[in-house]
């Protein structure tokens, strides 16, 4: 294969990489493909999961001490200058120039009050919390997400709001231009509808502002290219399943689902085995040692195969700490004092269960009394709005009922779509308040 072949089968190859690696962007991405991005590429999460490795790290350090301990060592010795020794008036050279050893040396632990098992159970109990802790921050990471989702959704709302009220107001501006041509309106009626055309426009660039900047912060957490082409779908989470529940069962419900209280238990199981870790240390350590040489003493600077001897050495080593200088006290008194902060932290999250879910229950129903008000007011604006436009152009109304009357219908569209953010916001609350995932969704339109 020439160079130019090379080098195109290299660019195929890149293009097909960055193809699979880079995330494609459809016309319409929906909650559940937002959130999967998000998944995949959001740094903090995986960060997240990263901790997970770590404790896995941990039980396998801890489960060390329960293997023997085996160490291979070798030197090779000259000496300078060998001891003499006088005996009987003769001098005596004692020792060889030349030292070769090589072996093994095995540590087995016998007995050590525990203390390993403790430290593997301390382990395990760790990896359960940074578990439960990943699964918490999958559940924030959704739930931040669906509010960004939904934020979007609402900044495109407004956009909509904003071009039906400027498209108003230049349709009605039309109409006073006609009539003002043939002499039925005044030179201020036209001045007037003017002005409410100009009024209109800062209010629609600054809505098409504020969703171009709500749709980059959406990309950026669910890592999209900022010049992505994104709309997004109506579907919202679910929330049907709790809504006729009594705040006990949902806070029963949401004790048994929640991955941070789960991890509190965790921390807390964790803390009290390593708590016996360090008792451990008021028991005596019991080794078994083990050493095998294979080692040569000769005067030439290589032994040969003939020099080398074998020698075992067996035995039980026996410690015990007698005094410490109150170090293992120290360290049962911090754990301990570890121990009762994360007592209070749980305390504090069962007490916060029944709040949260509490608030985002409310806050759903409010939402959903106000969607219900403002969608009927919505019709009776556009209603007021034709029957205004209709005696204007008959000569029988004024321009001012005109005008008042799109302001009270932009007013009405805002309030709907307001209140429709907020009881998505709400439900995501709500969802999130009982350690359910944010990815169940309902179809477009339901209530």
């Amino acid at each position: 294969m020439n160079a130019s072949c090379l080098r195109a089968a290299v660019a195929a190859m890149v293009t097909a990489l960055l193809w699979v690696s880079t995330p494609t962007v459809a016309a319409t991405i929906d909650l559940h493909a937002a959130i999967d991005s998000a998944m995949r590429n959001n740094e903090g999460y995986h960060a997240a999961l990263a901790e997970r490795e770590r404790a896995e790290g941990q039980i396998t350090s801890a489960r060390a001490g329960l293997f023997p301990k085996i160490d291979l060592h070798g030197t090779y010795d000259r000496n300078l200058k060998l001891s003499k020794v006088v005996f009987g008036g003769q001098e005596f050279t004692i020792g060889t120039r030349y030292t070769t050893v090589g072996g093994l040396t095995i540590d087995q632990t016998l007995f050590e009050g525990g203390g390993v098992f403790s430290a593997w159970a301390a382990a395990r109990q760790y990896r359960s919390m940074e578990e439960h802790l990943a699964s918490q921050a999958g559940l924030d990471l959704q739930a931040d997400v669906a509010s960004a989702y939904f934020d979007a959704l609402l900044a495109n709302a407004l956009v909509d709001v904003a071009q039906q009220t400027f498209d108003l107001a230049e349709k009605n501006a039309t109409v006073v231009k006609q009539k003002f041509d043939q002499g039925l309106v005044s030179e201020y009626d036209q001045l007037r509808s003017q002005v409410r055309v100009a009024n209109a426009r800062p209010p629609l660039l600054q809505a098409k502002n504020n969703e171009t900047l709500a749709l980059l912060r959406l990309k950026n957490l669910i890592g999209l290219p900022v010049d992505a082409d994104l709309s997004l779908d109506e579907a919202e989470p679910d929330s049907s399943a709790w809504e006729g529940q009594t705040l006990d069962q949902l806070a029963a419900l949401a004790i048994n689902q929640r991955s941070d209280l789960a991890a509190t238990g965790h921390q807390v199981a964790a803390i009290d085995r390593a708590i016996g870790v360090v008792k451990a240390e008021r028991w005596p350590s019991l080794h078994f040692n083990g050493t095998f040489d294979y080692q040569a003493l000769t005067d030439a600077s290589w032994p040969g195969g003939d020099d080398f001897s074998k020698s075992w050495i067996v035995g039980l080593n026996l410690s015990y700490s007698l005094f410490d200088g109150f170090r293992r006290h120290g360290n049962i008194q911090i754990l301990k004092v570890d121990r009762k902060e994360a007592d209070l932290q749980r305390g504090q999250l069962l007490r916060l269960i029944s709040l949260q879910i509490e608030d985002a229950r409310s806050r759903f129903a409010e939402a959903s009394e106000r969607l219900a008000a403002q969608e009927q007011t919505v019709g009776e604006a556009q209603r007021g709005l034709d029957i205004a436009n209709l005696r204007y152009e008959s000569g029988v109304g004024t321009q001012l009922e005109v005008i008042d009357a799109q302001v009270e219908l932009a007013t009405a569209r805002v309030y709907v779509e307001s209140a429709r953010h907020d009881r998505r916001i709400a439900r995501v609350a709500w969802r999130r308040a009982m350690g359910a995932p944010i990815l169940e969704s309902l179809p477009i339109g339901a209530k």
